[in-house]
């Protein structure tokens, strides 16, 4: 699958996850390590395409349990 697609002048980049790409595990820690590694690899994302987190209009977060939202919210917040 692709990464992301640009349209016109608009990148889309598919649903990230804590996955390491070295590895294609997902990294241990929980959530709030999970959430780490899943905006690190939408950065590289970013990164390829000549973009930062400067030019992110809308993310979607998805989390299978909503426990897990402060410390998710933390690492978001960075």
């Amino acid at each position: 699958f692709s990464q992301a697609v640009l349209v016109d002048r608009t990148m889309y980049i598919a649903g990230q996850i804590g996955v390491e790409p070295s590895t294609g595990q997902l990294v241990s820690g929980g959530a709030k390590e999970e959430a780490k590694q899943a905006l690190k690899n939408m950065g590289e994302i970013l990164k390829a395409a000549g973009c930062d987190y400067g030019n992110v209009v809308k993310t979607t977060v998805l989390m299978a349990d909503m426990k897990d939202f402060n410390d998710v919210n933390d690492i978001y917040k960075q």
